[in-house]
């Protein structure tokens, strides 16, 4: 598979647009400087010069000539809440390749002429959002970011439930199709499967409409879980990028690693101090920042990790919380309100590992102290970021990653016999000037 983007600056065919700040044709934005597309994947540009390849053909061309990681990849939405149609037999399309850090919505309505996509762009750690529209004198990608806030929060992020709960999507944790929706099912495979919309698709259904697997190559094929585990790696990648971005990032982020679940500082002496500290830290912020305040001000008895969070930039209620915006995310025992469980961990769970990470990989306590560990968390987050073709490689030969490995693998050996010192050398990283 080769990266479809390679070699060029941008598109390079004719009969289509790219619409750019104040331009009168498409009112558009461009998005942030992003890292050029790793192979195998798509971006907005790569996605808008294979529409100019065959415009006539609509979004129907357009899915044909996809690179087979997105058609072997994929969730149908039967009930969507999104503004494109959805229904039990002519399903919404999530395309979401090896990684989900480009994805393409595409719509149940033949008759339709617009895509919708998200696209992670790696430099700031956020999902671009816009649209490829098929219009006269070709198709027109629009990247209006604002235009998505309204389902998709500010800033953007994906819309998926906690495991193992998708609402209003085809097939559960287990990869069987609720009995109510079969009957629809089963219709799409007689009726809609044949069609322009869908016959690209790599799926193998099951005729009484009771299950389907997409057709690839990987050692897990669980359409719906594989999205999920795909999706909290990226974005949780993506909170790292925006979290060590942030200015009060050097100052606090040992508290960020202990405040991980695994670290079990929490209840210790040493993570008492550094819950003062913090809720020291976060009372200035509210009385010297007026932003900050009017957004957080009246929001009172919250957890120390919430404000965490919130002074190194990133609310976890809204933006590490895929649910749909205002819900609770359905957590894991024990897991705060807010962080959004994929299976086996959460986002924050994630997020503590690249700290471990990032943080021992420059300090030698903590390389002493997780000695033991510290390979087994360095191969888990190089997993993690793992893209395109790198990370199709690897996933046919074992299934999605830290997920199914037990991050706790990485913390337990070092935490069971008692981590006091390693919660006392944190909390003095955090209160020395």
């Amino acid at each position: 598979m080769t990266n479809p983007n390679q070699g060029t600056d941008g598109p390079t065919e004719t009969g289509g647009t790219r619409s750019q700040p104040g331009d009168k044709a498409g009112g558009g934005s461009t998005p942030s400087k992003r890292i050029p597309t790793v192979a195998g994947t798509l971006d907005p540009d790569a996605l808008l010069a294979l529409a100019q390849k065959q415009p006539e053909g609509g979004i129907d061309r357009l899915l044909a000539s996809l690179p087979a990681g997105y058609l072997g990849n994929f969730v149908l939405v039967h009930a969507s809440r999104s503004q494109q149609m959805a229904t039990g037999t002519r399903p919404r399309q999530i395309l979401y390749g090896w990684d989900a850090r480009f994805m393409l919505g595409v719509p149940g309505d033949e008759q339709a002429k617009t895509v919708e996509f998200a696209s992670f762009n790696e430099a700031t750690g956020l999902y671009e959002y816009g649209t490829l529209t098929f219009a006269e004198g070709g198709p027109k990608l629009d990247l209006d970011a604002t235009k998505c806030e309204g389902c998709h929060g500010k800033p953007a992020r994906p819309i998926w439930g906690s495991y193992p709960k998708w609402p209003g999507v085809y097939l559960d944790h287990i990869n069987q199709i609720a009995s109510e929706d079969q009957q629809n099912f089963k219709a799409f495979v007689e009726q809609g499967l044949p069609s322009p919309r869908y016959s690209s698709l790599k799926i193998k259904a099951a005729a009484d409409g009771s299950s389907f697997t997409a057709v690839n190559e990987r050692a897990y094929n669980f359409p719906n879980t594989n999205f999920q585990n795909s999706l909290q790696n990226t974005v949780s990648y993506g909170a790292f990028i925006r979290l060590q971005s942030h200015p009060a990032y050097e100052s606090l982020k040992w508290a960020l690693l202990a405040y991980g679940d695994f670290m079990t500082c929490r209840g210790a002496p040493a993570g008492q101090a550094i819950d003062q500290r913090v809720a020291e830290l976060y009372s200035q912020r509210l009385s010297s920042d007026s932003a900050f305040s009017a957004r957080y001000g009246n929001d009172t008895g919250l957890d120390a990790k919430y404000k965490l969070y919130r002074l190194l930039g990133i609310d976890p209620g809204k933006e590490l919380n895929l649910e749909e915006p205002g819900s609770t995310a359905t957590t894991g025992p024990g897991t705060p309100r807010g962080f959004w469980y994929g299976g086996g961990v959460t986002l924050d769970d994630q997020i503590t590992l690249q700290s471990l990470a990032a943080l021992a990989a420059n300090d030698a306590f903590l390389q002493q102290a997780f000695a033991s560990t510290l390979p087994l968390a360095t191969q888990l987050v190089g997993k993690l970021r793992l893209a395109g073709d790198a990370r199709f490689q690897a996933l046919r030969s074992e299934m999605e990653y830290p997920n199914w490995y037990n991050i706790q693998n990485v913390f337990a050996p070092v935490t069971a016999g008692g981590n006091g010192a390693i919660c006392q050398y944190l909390q003095g990283k955090i209160t020395t000037p």
